[in-house]
């Protein structure tokens, strides 16, 4: 008798469960494709400006890392490749980087992308020795995932190039705000391909 009502029980709880799991995934931000437009092929880059040099000067001053190319692909992933020079210590890095990305906006309607990184290899270089490395897991996901506003721009009089605006939002979260000019020019990362 009590196996007799414990079964239909049972199986109310199963059937409010999913409910509710059904409920939660329909809540979830739906994520697009990767645009066409940011796609690259296997021999190109997004590469970092020429124009956002000084950025690049500042962050080697300072020994930060900071992207120098990207990669989308349409299967929904990326390559990055991140550039660290620390003059004072006269080591030089490069880290590359692949993962998943999810384009979508952030809650204020702005164009994000979401980087998941699940690979990575560090190449550095100390007084003229290289080393290789694997980048361990737990850092791919501290350093190298991330939230990230992007826009893509072209300019008439430089119909050769597009580019390519990010701003990070680990880095930078005041850039999400609703409010007009909350995004500093010093936090854009400018980068270039060739069509």
């Amino acid at each position: 008798m009590k196996k007799l009502i414990l079964l239909p029980a049972v199986i109310a709880a199963i059937g409010f469960s999913s409910l509710a799991i059904k409920k939660t995934v329909h809540r979830l931000p739906l994520a697009s494709v990767v645009p066409s437009a940011l796609i690259t092929t296997n021999n190109f880059h997004w590469s970092a400006s020429v124009s956002d040099a000084a950025g690049y000067k500042q962050a080697a001053a300072t020994a930060a890392t900071a992207l120098t190319q990207a990669r989308f692909k349409p299967d929904g992933s990326f390559d990055f490749v991140f550039s660290k020079v620390n003059t004072l210590e006269q080591v030089q890095s490069e880290t590359a980087v692949e993962g998943t990305i999810l384009f979508t906006q952030t809650e204020t309607g702005k164009n994000s992308l979401v980087t998941t990184a699940t690979k990575g290899t560090c190449r550095e270089t100390k007084n003229g020795i290289v080393t290789e490395y694997e980048v361990p897991l737990k850092e791919l996901k501290a350093v190298y995932s991330g939230t990230w506003l992007w826009e893509k721009i072209s300019f008439a009089n430089i119909p050769s190039e597009d580019f390519l605006l990010l701003v990070d939002l680990k880095a930078h979260p005041a850039a999400a705000s609703r409010k007009p000019g909350s995004i500093d020019k010093s936090w854009v990362s400018k980068f270039y391909l060739r069509k």
